[in-house]
């Protein structure tokens, strides 16, 4: 009989049924029969680490590599991913962490997640594919490339900003090198007039008042440089005088961090002064769009709006694995990227696919001679640009289902971005922005391997 309220629960089993759960089972057993994987990983904890005896166990490196994982598997942010494996218990016994074990807080799964390389992640990616190889999942024979990109984890950048951002961090600076200098480093604090300004250009009625705010601005923003130039000097007079005393282990990441940011604020204003003043275009390759993330590039596809972040060129199979992966700096156009993607496969694998399919950019005749001296049989490009369908491949029939095959990558892009992270990196750093799209891929492959074997 149904009852309102159930008075007392009933006890409940150690472990559930469920097809997530023995999809992470299957990742668990693919990952524990290559135990290589945890050595590479535990090569960098200690590289990073300063290990002593003393004191609490860290995670192992079986952990950081599972808690990472889950995070991508399901687009935890740290402080979630925490929760839940507090909280789950298949995805507490999935990482290894039994009944009576403390979790790790977020900031120390943050730390150590982050202390994997991106050359240990791609060490790991081959060991997964020599994996799906072995057990007949994966044979390469036809594989399809396109290019996307992966955003930065920065606001829409426009000259204002970008030009209160530097006042601001420098004044923040600042502030800290006044506390150790009380007597020596003097300045004023614009940030309030910075941020006027600013918010005036945004809700300014027309050009000529937009354009008087922003001379304001770059007088403000002149000043806190000036200011920042001068305690950079007082800073290296002092570590000069003092090499070894405490004042210098404080001063000196605070030196650091300022002459960082103080370049940067004058290439940003050089970039404004040139576009607003002088009406000129600064070139794509020449132009910052933050002083957080200054390796992001502006990325421009066709007729598309720009995409600040960077290019990444994904190899899939029919297997519905992501075989290879290449992150470019830059905005490289993707014809001068086809050579690249051939030598790596071919030096990943060993061997060239019998069928190549890519996207019509890809597409020139240089390309199609290479490829076929390189072995490989059939190459489709979506579109032909003036290339004969003979020359690709041999009949209009083959033409048709290799290039109706092409489209499952751009439903795998959507899968990694979707459900996997790949929409936006929020790793701080370039290195780290290439180990974030290793992670997220190797999660997808893991997670499609497993369901494979299953």
């Amino acid at each position: 009989m149904r009852q309102i309220k159930q008075s007392q629960p009933t006890l409940r089993e150690p472990g559930i049924h469920h097809e997530h759960r023995e999809e992470l089972q299957t990742i668990d057993r693919i990952l524990r029969e290559n135990p290589t994987i945890f050595q590479f990983v535990d090569q960098d904890l200690k590289k990073n680490t300063r290990y002593s005896c003393a004191g609490r166990k860290g995670m192992t490196a079986e952990q950081v590599v599972k808690a990472a994982l889950i995070k991508q598997l399901h687009g935890f942010s740290y402080k979630v991913l925490y929760f839940h494996l507090l909280d789950s218990r298949t995805f507490s016994e999935f990482v290894g962490f039994g009944m009576f074990d403390s979790v790790p807080r977020r900031s120390t799964l943050a730390d150590n997640i982050k202390k994997i390389s991106f050359e240990t992640w791609e060490k790991i990616h081959r060991i997964v594919m020599g994996v799906a190889q072995k057990k007949g999942v994966e044979k390469w024979t036809r594989i399809r490339t396109d290019a996307t990109v992966v955003a930065s984890s920065i606001h829409h950048p426009s000259d204002s900003s970008l030009l209160w951002d530097c006042v601001r961090v420098l004044t923040r600076i600042l502030n800290e090198a006044k506390a150790l200098k009380p007597d020596e480093i003097r300045f004023t604090d614009h940030t309030r007039r910075a941020k006027r300004r600013y918010l005036g250009i945004i809700n300014a009625k027309n050009a000529e008042i937009r354009q008087n705010r922003y001379k304001d601005l770059f007088r403000v923003t002149r000043k806190v440089l000036n200011e920042a130039a001068v305690a950079i000097g007082v800073f290296r007079d002092c570590i000069v005088d003092c090499p070894q005393g405490d004042s210098h282990r404080k001063m000196q990441p605070l030196c650091t961090e300022l002459l960082h940011f103080h370049a940067l604020g004058h290439r940003v204003l050089d970039q404004a002064t040139r576009r607003v003043i002088h009406k000129q275009s600064v070139p794509s390759q020449e132009k910052i769009v933050s002083i957080f993330e200054s390796h992001t590039d502006i990325v421009v596809k066709g007729n598309r709006d720009p995409e600040y972040g960077h290019k990444i060129y994904l190899s899939g199979s029919n297997s519905g694995l992501v075989v290879d992966c290449i992150v470019e700096s830059g905005n490289p156009a993707d014809s001068q990227e086809f050579e690249t993607i051939l030598n790596r496969f071919g030096t990943l694998y060993e061997r060239m696919p019998r069928k190549l399919v890519l996207d019509g950019c890809f597409a020139s005749k240089d390309n199609l001679g290479r490829a076929k001296s390189m072995g490989i049989e059939d190459i489709v490009f979506s579109k032909k640009r003036g290339i004969p369908v003979h020359k690709m491949v041999s009949s209009t029939w083959k033409y048709k289902c290799l290039r109706n095959f092409r489209a499952g990558v751009e439903g795998l892009i959507s899968y990694l971005k979707n459900s996997f992270g790949l929409k936006r990196c929020n790793w701080k750093g370039f290195e780290s922005f290439k180990s974030y799209v290793l992670c997220s891929m190797l999660t997808h492959n893991l997670l499609i391997l497993a369901r494979h074997l299953m």
